[in-house]
């Protein structure tokens, strides 16, 4: 067990039922798996070859990482569509690699899932009529709304198709019991909800320590984004809530889900095509009405999959008209102009450290509040008369957004040109790896297309048993 003890056995305490130590069924009531666990275990035991066996229990043993003993009893019951599905399916594969899908196994398998799943039910039964107990597993009104929130969404999001007619009305029983405590109920969840970024393999959770209000703001405004140079926005959760992806021991808190991306503040290795596609995004922020509270060096991302800059959701605000009369009101105001003076600054700072040298030989150039007054020689007279455009002081004479992103074009085509006449390009080239290559009509690398086909795969089939 070579590599259940890599994948698993090391992520896991000893006592855990997922541990290669264990021996036969480890099972507790209150959480589901414990048959395909031990079947799992049983056959990294017998492989001599246990990769596929291991990987598969990984994922799994992830998956369910908020069933396990010390997750919250309620959020255990809210969450139970969830990892039902996720069982179910670890079911088949474990059944498929040891090549039983056609054999009566099937059927005894997915039965003891759902012996554990009437068991567990029972579980909440006692807990549904044992007031006391149910109060004190409800917590304060804060682990009351979560709890809410929670159970409507685990409905909505199954229901018939995947839960049973006695879990919905478990569910139910328990919803109407602690809204009565909490004095009121909640309404639907947002489309953009989601308790867990499982589904969504080049993901990256963020927790919003500003709270759910920020949370639920920041969503509502990056969930309508769709542009290729504006950060992929997958869901948020903004009740208190502990992640898959969370620490042991970390304290629930609101997050946001969003594609994987690489911090450019420390890169110096910039392009104008870098800045032409920061300002790609920024053009289609703009006219979809939203500027930024503070454009700063940490709203500008690289995504490795496209191989393109990209600008982050955070910190984003409907625009507000801003008094005409008080320029420098109007510049500490978000605003559009604000934001390309900002960008302007950033630009400047990055192209003076590049090229330039810091007698200090520090990497981080401290970000200017203003250009100087004359052009430094590191930097040609196009760029010189871009950046001035972007920062000038006087509001009439800044350039807007488009002409912005027009001159960055101009500048991003004369440094393509540059490269092209600076080194010899072969007609035709070898690509190293395929992976990473990006398809020009899909401007997606080959690995992220094959990711969008496996998300969209699982939708489908998800979507299919919820019907």
């Amino acid at each position: 067990m070579y590599y259940w003890a890599t994948w698993v056995d090391d992520k896991v305490e000893k006592g855990s039922r997922w541990h290669s130590s264990k021996i036969g069924l480890v099972r507790s009531a209150d959480i589901l798996g414990g048959h395909v666990v031990w079947k799992l275990r049983e056959a990294a035991q017998a492989a001599g070859d246990d990769t596929t066996i291991a990987e598969l229990a990984s994922k799994l043993c992830k998956q369910l990482k908020l069933d396990d003993p010390e997750a919250h009893l309620l959020a255990k019951l809210a969450d139970i569509g969830r990892v039902v599905l996720h069982v179910e399916r670890a079911v088949d594969s474990t059944l498929g690699i040891l090549n039983l899908l056609d054999s009566p196994a099937k059927v005894a398998w997915h039965q003891q899932l759902q012996q554990e799943r009437d068991e567990r039910m029972v579980v909440y039964e006692e807990l549904s009529t044992d007031d006391e107990r149910l109060v004190r597993e409800m917590g304060d009104e804060q682990q009351q709304l979560q709890v809410l929130t929670l159970l409507r969404h685990g409905c909505e999001q199954y229901g018939e198709g995947v839960l049973t007619p006695r879990e919905l009305d478990v569910m139910s029983a328990v919803y109407d019991a602690v809204a009565w405590h909490w004095n009121g109920v909640v309404g639907s969840t947002p489309a953009w909800f989601a308790t867990s970024a499982a589904r969504w393999s080049d993901s990256n959770e963020r927790r919003v320590n500003e709270g759910e209000e920020a949370c639920v703001r920041e969503a509502a405004l990056w969930a309508g984004l769709h542009h290729p140079n504006v950060l992929k926005f997958y869901g948020a959760c903004h009740v208190n809530h502990r992640s898959e992806r969370a620490y042991h021991g970390e304290w629930p808190r609101p997050f946001a889900i969003e594609r994987r991306s690489n911090s450019t503040a420390f890169d110096y290795n910039i392009s104008w095509r870098k800045f032409r596609d920061w300002a790609y995004g920024l053009a289609y922020i703009h006219d979809r009405g939203l500027v930024y509270q503070n454009l700063s060096e940490e709203t500008l991302r690289y995504c490795p999959y496209d191989k393109k800059g990209v600008l982050s959701g955070v910190g984003l605000v409907c625009l507000q008209e801003a008094g005409e009369d008080d320029t420098n009101q109007r510049d500490r105001e978000p605003s559009a102009a604000a934001d390309v003076l900002a960008f302007g600054l950033i630009i400047f700072a990055r192209l003076r450290a590049f090229r330039g040298s810091n007698s200090d030989d520090s990497l981080v150039a401290e970000l200017p509040q203003q250009l100087p007054d004359t052009r430094p020689e590191l930097l040609k007279e196009s760029e010189w008369e871009l950046l001035t455009s972007m920062c000038a002081a006087n509001l009439t004479l800044r350039a807007s957004t488009e002409e912005s992103v027009y001159k960055m074009e101009m500048l991003a085509d004369e440094e393509a040109d540059t490269a092209i006449d600076g080194e010899a390009i072969p007609a035709s080239a070898t690509v190293d790896d395929v992976a990473t290559y990006v398809i020009p009509t899909a401007s997606q690398t080959i690995e992220e297309v094959l990711q969008e086909a496996d998300m969209l795969l699982d939708e489908a089939e998800e979507s299919r048993r919820i019907k």
